[in-house]
């Protein structure tokens, strides 16, 4: 009872092993040595299984229906063992270790299929053999096989292969798992020499030491996985921390060279717009200018159109300077009402172009800044793409307020153009102008829906809601 007892514990760390080790091969990358690990650690606790049932038979028949299958089971676990021990120290000989497997597998399958299986040619009866603390068990007796032998024969190779596995590995550096195999190994080879011994009759009839020495094999280098599981865990710690902290730094950088890079562009663009506004409209002035006395002495009559020319233009320079000073500083977007900006700016571009732009302010309010900056450059970016690209004459914008029912208002925006017009369906996904607009509506929640039809304009409408009380 108590031998049996001794089994089942060694049953069950041997299946729960294999179950734990069947776990981390699902979610380790490298799963190869843990699954195969893991199947030999689950075949081995099946092998103490089917001898538990054996010895507690008291016929021969009986015996040999768990006993065969013990064997065949103990084989296949060491075929996978041995693939273990091959992954584990990275030494790889394939084609002695299908030689060996061959050879295993061969022998199971005889082991399952002979009356009495490989190790017994024939079973003459049951010997009881006497444990150190009282209790008895049955043990089979009879003519050993001649196939014995060639088990005997396959597991030199077998042992002589892991250790000079575990010497190439100690050489590579890895001493503490080469030395932790070695070692078990040790243990291991005994235990078989010392059954194989009881076999021949050259020692007294004893329990099979190779289960407790296999037990002890899983558990020291179970130890030693779990090691090396959290060891990695902590190098992925490490190399996550670090790696957080390199994009961290480099966003950081990235950050401001993109910072950098608006700056530069912005520059440019109001540099661009200064030499094509302001600085135009300033050298057609003096030119203007510089030809009055010459058409006063000539043709007086020409002179008030020349006057008025001047004037027109030094408004037009006048709006376009302010513009510019709005952008330099776009503090000045939320300081003034936005009427008086959607005016301004609809100066500034008239009097760069032949566009000619009405403004019709209806009726406004007090708006957040982010929403009339919004506003803004939404009518800055829809007259822009007119001048660019709708070859238009005449442009509108429109704004008001107005209450909704309920205790709302909704502010409302529209630009138009009697322009060329465009397909809708032909506008592709990545349309910078447009992209942008719907970026900056959605940001604070507005409705914007541009509508347009070949040569027939397009219309760009802004829509934002907001209660009363705001």
């Amino acid at each position: 009872m108590i031998f049996s007892l001794i089994l089942s514990s060694a049953a069950a760390i041997l299946l729960y092993t294999g179950l734990l080790f069947l776990i981390i091969s699902i979610r380790k990358s490298d799963r190869g040595i843990y699954l195969i690990f893991a199947l030999s650690s689950f075949l081995y606790g099946i092998h103490l299984l089917f001898q538990i049932m054996a010895i507690q038979q008291e016929t021969i028949p009986g015996i040999l229906l768990f006993f065969k299958p013990q064997v065949a089971v103990e084989i296949v676990a060491g075929i996978f063992w041995l693939w273990a021990m091959a992954h584990y120290t990275q030494v790889k000989p394939r084609r002695l270790l299908w030689l060996l497997t061959s050879i295993f597998s061969l022998l199971a399958t005889l082991n399952l299929v002979l009356p009495y299986g490989y190790i017994w040619q024939e079973v003459s009866g049951l010997q009881s053999i006497n444990l150190p603390w009282g209790e008895n068990y049955v043990h089979l007796m009879g003519i050993p096989h001649p196939l014995i032998v060639l088990g005997v024969v396959s597991n030199i190779p077998t042992f002589s292969f892991i250790f000079y596995a575990c010497f190439r590995q100690y050489q590579q550096g890895e001493r503490q798992k080469a030395s932790l195999l070695a070692f078990c190994i040790v243990i291991l080879l005994i235990s078989t020499i010392h059954i194989y011994l009881v076999d021949a009759g050259v020692l007294p009839q004893f329990i099979s030491t190779v289960p407790f020495a296999f037990l002890l094999m899983i558990i020291l280098m179970s130890l030693q996985f779990a090691d090396e599981i959290v060891k990695t865990e902590l190098q992925l710690q490490y190399y996550n921390a670090h790696l957080e902290e390199i994009i961290e730094t480099r966003t950081r950088k990235l950050q401001v060279t993109i910072q950098e890079a608006t700056v530069l562009k912005e520059r440019n663009r109001l540099a661009t717009e200064l030499h094509d506004s302001v600085n135009q409209t300033l050298h057609s002035l003096i030119m203007i200018a510089d030809s009055l006395p010459k058409i006063w002495q000539t043709h007086p009559d020409e002179i008030l159109p020349g006057l008025s020319k001047i004037q027109q233009m030094a408004q037009g320079g006048l709006a376009e300077t302010r513009n510019l000073l709005v952008e330099l500083n776009p503090q000045r977007l939320v300081d003034k009402p936005l009427g008086e900006l959607l005016r301004q700016l609809a100066q500034a571009i008239a009097n760069r172009t032949s566009l000619n732009i009405t403004t019709c302010i209806d009726r406004e309010s007090t708006l957040p800044p982010q929403v009339q900056i919004c506003f803004y450059r939404i009518a800055q970016e829809s007259l822009n793409n007119v001048v660019r690209h709708a070859r238009a004459t005449q442009a509108e914008i429109h704004f008001n307020c107005q209450h909704l029912d309920g205790n709302s208002e909704q502010v409302k925006m529209l630009v138009r153009d009697n322009g060329l017009g465009f397909n809708q369906q032909d506008v592709l996904p990545s349309n910078l102008g447009i992209n942008i607009m719907k970026k900056r509506a959605e940001k604070i929640g507005a409705i914007l829906k541009i509508t347009s039809q070949p040569h027939q304009g397009t219309e760009v409408l802004l829509k934002w809601s907001f209660p009363c009380s705001l």
